[in-house]
């Protein structure tokens, strides 16, 4: 019994402790028999934390060599290397032992620790030269929004001053209200600045009389082009009501064709040019004491008479655009209107007619412009 408790605190669990007394040497051998079943207990243990470690090992490892690929190169190469070493610490022989509470796992432990180190420094430099570029992107973000920011205020200071030039060429409230007393006028661009526009210009046809010409006019494009064709269009409807000032019978649909002629002559001569610019137009000759007219290029005039709404006649022809081969000159008719006959006119571009909205999004058109409009008049007592 002695000789086998020497050996088993050597570590040697290969003794046989012979047990069969009954004695006190008897109790002491189950005792000795006892301990070396819970060394051998203890020796499996050890050699299964010693296959799960080396299990552990080799997923460690062929995990490290893919983390290896995703570093930078000058990093790539000393994680390898460690890798490589405690592999072949793994494949060296190892000293066999009976002694089952020797072993030594310090030198792979070491290793492994080297090798999580350098992973946990490379992260870390990653990490840092990340946030260095994040913080580098939203510098250069920053910049460039401040940038956008300053051109977009100069965009605006430029859109605003051009929407002065362009108002220079509308006629004020006061000569509105001079010739047409109660009328209501809504200029609202959508861009600041637009292709809309609408002109009046009043001519003395004797001491006390005078004739008014009021054209509302909508030309091709949006935003800054349409306004330069609306100063363009401006132009070509004066040289127009000037020629036909001058002439013996007056005929206001004479300004139409003239301003027609005007933009395919100065805006459209070059066939080869990819723009092809006009206009649609409505244009009254009003006469307090005589017999007024009206000439209409494409565009909608809406009467009120009672709780009838209509549509008033016009050409369908449009001003300036190029001509094909095939295509004739459009004429524009004079035809007569007597104002009193109606207690509204309603001259809208199409501005108002493809204005967008409602839940779903859709142009607001003729069907409902006409609900609006018959919404909001009120019949006039004519009385």
């Amino acid at each position: 019994t002695i000789a086998a408790l020497n050996a088993l605190a050597a570590g040697n669990t290969d003794v046989e402790v012979a047990v069969g007394r009954r004695d006190e040497v008897g109790r002491i051998a189950a005792t000795v028999v006892s301990f070396r079943e819970t060394i051998l207990n203890f020796a499996r243990l050890r050699r299964s934390a010693q296959e799960n470690r080396l299990r552990q090992e080799r997923t460690v490892i062929d995990e490290t060599i893919k983390l290896a690929g995703l570093l930078p190169e000058e990093v790539r190469a000393d994680l390898l290397a460690d890798v490589h070493e405690m592999e072949q610490l793994k494949s060296r022989p190892q000293q066999q032992s009976d002694n089952v509470f020797e072993g030594d796992d310090e030198s792979a432990m070491k290793l492994l620790g080297m090798a999580f180190g350098r992973i946990s420094k490379e992260i870390k430099t990653q990490y840092e030269k990340l946030d260095f570029l994040v913080d580098e992107r939203t510098r250069k973000i920053a910049e460039t929004q401040a940038e956008l920011e300053d051109k977009h205020k100069n965009l605006i200071a430029s859109l605003n001053y051009a929407s002065r030039i362009q108002a220079s060429i509308l006629p004020s409230s006061d000569d509105m209200q001079t010739v047409f007393p109660g009328c209501y006028v809504a200029w609202e661009p959508q861009h600041i600045v637009g292709g809309d526009a609408y002109l009046l210009r009043r001519i003395k046809t004797g001491k006390d009389d005078e004739r008014a010409v009021l054209a509302v006019y909508d030309c091709t494009g949006h935003g800054v082009p349409g306004a330069f064709m609306t100063l363009l269009g401006a132009r070509a409807l004066d040289a127009g009501i000037e020629a036909d000032a001058r002439a013996p019978q007056p005929r206001i649909g004479s300004v139409l064709d003239a301003a027609d002629a005007f933009i395919r002559r100065e805006v459209n001569a070059d066939g080869n040019a990819a723009s092809n610019d006009g206009m649609d137009c409505f244009i009254l000759d009003y006469r307090k004491t005589g017999d007024s007219s009206y000439a209409s290029a494409n565009f909608t005039v809406f009467a009120q008479r009672g709780e009838e709404i209509f549509e008033i006649d016009n050409d369908l022809g449009s001003i300036g655009y190029r001509l094909q081969e095939e295509d004739a000159v459009p004429a524009f008719e004079t035809r007569p209107i007597t104002l009193s006959d109606y207690d509204n006119l309603v001259i809208v571009s199409d501005g108002i007619l493809d204005q967008i909205g409602g839940p779903k999004r859709l142009s607001l058109g003729r069907r409902r412009l006409l609900r609006m409009i018959s919404d909001a008049i009120t019949p006039q007592d004519n009385s």
